[in-house]
């Protein structure tokens, strides 16, 4: 069901299925073909401290940091300074966890 509904279930869905619903990559991708108004969002997959410098620079250096794939809110970071940026980095980086850097919408 997850495959073909992109609805997350409960009980029974392999690991592909979950994938499917918990790939925060893949869904910003289908919110931009879909028009759903979005913070812009860059992916970082082991990136250097000068792509996160970049990354971190191009979404106005008040961003949110969350793993690629996973629910339930952990391991979400709100980033306003650079040591702060390189921390988050380290941090993912020791988890071999890709990661998102999102623009603050500031809807909250």
């Amino acid at each position: 069901m997850l495959r073909t509904t992109d609805t997350a279930t409960v009980g029974g869905a392999d690991i592909a299925a979950w994938r499917a619903a918990t790939d925060k990559r893949r869904a910003v991708r289908r919110f931009a073909v879909a028009g759903i108004p979005h913070a812009p969002t860059l992916a970082l997959d082991a990136p250097s401290r000068a792509d996160v410098l970049d990354a971190f620079a191009a979404l106005g250096r008040d961003v949110w940091a969350r793993p690629t794939t996973g629910v339930g809110g952990e391991h979400v970071f709100h980033i306003t300074g650079v040591q702060r940026l390189f921390e988050v980095a380290d941090f993912y980086a020791d988890l071999g966890q890709a990661w998102l850097l999102s623009e603050d919408a500031r809807n909250v």
